[in-house]
Formats: C-alpha cells, structure tokens, sequence
C-alpha cells in the first residue's frame, strides 16, 4: 500500500472505524474523537450487520451522523460500506492503512480479534488499533439504546440526555440527537 507523504510529520495515515452504529452513541463518540487525534484523517464506515434488522436506511443514518460530527466540530468522514463488500477491500480501495475497533470488555476483544484475523487474510497490509472504552461509558451499547426506546419519548431523551454524556455536545444537540433516534428507530 502506499503512504503519502503530509507536510507536517512524515505519512499521511488515514482509518476507519468500521460499524453498524445502529445507533451511534457516546462510547462510539469518544472512540472517534481519540483516534482523529491519532491519524490524519478517519472515516466511519457504517456497515450492514446481516444478522440485524433495520428500520433506518444506511444513507440516513449518515446524514444524521454527518450533522451531529458537524455540530460537534469532529472531523470525521462517514461513508456506508457497499453491499457484499469487506472492510479490507475497503481499506485496500481507499488506501486506507488501519481500523480503529472499540473494546468494552474481553468478549469485544474475542470477536475483534477474529474479524482481525479474517481481514488480514484479505488484506494483509491494513493494521487493527484497539481502543478502550472510558469506564464512564463501558455499559452502554446500542442494542441498550434501543431497547430503552420503550420508555416514551420524553423519558426516553431525558433518560439519553443524561447517560449518554458524548463531549462537545450541548444539551440540545443531544436533545434533538436523541428525539431523531427515537423517531425512526421506533
């Protein structure tokens, strides 16, 4: 693969932080903003999860993405893995030299480290980073979130509003954020 070369330090290294972050939350959030202070450049990459159902299509959940990075000043790039494709030929097509995975706990290693295994076997050349996840937010997942979807909208946003403490984020952002995700994921 090759490196470019940025005027700053040397190479120019870009990642992905492949997922379905169906939804998107805090812990997904802080894994972000930590690796853009470690790559030059680190895309999103929302990717289907065969054994998931969906109620919200991959190209709106980007647009919602792309308007809360906005409002949150990360820079980050979201983009939607094509059907039937590998996050390793993703990586190879894009020139892309690391994934970013986020670790909760041991089991998240366990599964991480397959797929690990599985995208080398693709892909040789791209390097996995794991990255742990702030105590503060260890508990929560996105399997959670939808199931607190069940509290009503006004309980459920206070209830987010409150757990899911993302930096950056005013109270209103995460309002707004959060009567979206109930919206359509409801």
């Amino acid at each position: 693969m090759p490196k470019v070369m940025n005027s700053n330090n040397g190479y120019y290294m870009k990642a992905v932080y492949p997922g379905s972050f169906y939804p998107l939350h805090a812990g997904h959030i802080d894994i972000l903003r930590r690796a853009t202070k470690m790559f030059d450049s680190i895309t999103l990459l929302l990717a289907i999860n065969p054994n998931k159902k969906y109620i919200v299509q991959a190209k709106y959940l980007k647009e919602i993405y792309e308007w809360l990075f906005d409002e949150i000043g990360l820079k980050v790039e979201v983009d939607i893995l094509p059907e039937g494709s590998f996050v390793a030929d993703y990586c190879k097509e894009n020139e892309i030299s690391h994934i970013v995975k986020g670790l909760r706990n041991g089991e998240d290693l366990d599964s991480e480290m397959t797929q690990e295994w599985f995208t080398k076997g693709l892909n040789e050349k791209v390097e996995t980073v794991y990255l742990t996840t702030n105590d503060k937010l260890r508990n929560i997942s996105s399997s959670s979130i939808r199931a607190l979807l069940s509290m009503g909208r006004n309980r459920f946003i206070e209830y987010m509003t409150k757990i899911n403490n993302a930096e950056g984020l005013s109270d209103e952002i995460k309002k707004q954020y959060f009567d979206c995700i109930y919206t359509n994921f409801n």
